[in-house]
């Protein structure tokens, strides 16, 4: 059973709910959205006892959405953990055995700051 909340925008992102709502508010509606959670994170709200982080991924191929704890989940075939990004010597080391298509996917997975460093790097 999901219950469905509406929450502020801002808290969304940040993972910390400080303010809820079982109807959508009539002022500044605008700024909040509606979230469905389990009982159990209903019960911690109500309770005041602060959610553990969680991390919400939606599957491009069904739309289905997935949550889990950080920390919970053991990372699968084609998932990255994110705990420490490359350097630049590694990156290039990386990218020179790249072509084609191989090099497009391997950039797409990288994060937007080793993008940015490898932009950065080739644009100077």
């Amino acid at each position: 059973m999901k219950v469905n909340i509406w929450i502020k925008k801002e808290e969304v992102l940040s993972g910390n709910i400080t303010e809820y709502h079982t109807h959508i508010p009539q002022v500044s509606y605008t700024n909040y959205v509606q979230v469905s959670i389990t009982v159990d994170e209903f019960a911690k709200l109500e309770d005041g006892v602060e959610p553990a982080a969680m991390i919400h991924e939606r599957n491009p191929d069904t739309n289905e959405i997935r949550s889990r704890e950080i920390g919970k989940h053991k990372v699968g075939l084609g998932e990255r953990v994110y705990t420490k990004e490359k350097d630049l010597d590694t990156l290039c080391t990386e990218m020179e055995v790249r072509t084609g298509q191989d090099f497009m996917t391997w950039f797409h997975k990288l994060t937007k700051n080793e993008q940015t460093t490898l932009a950065g790097y080739y644009n100077n």
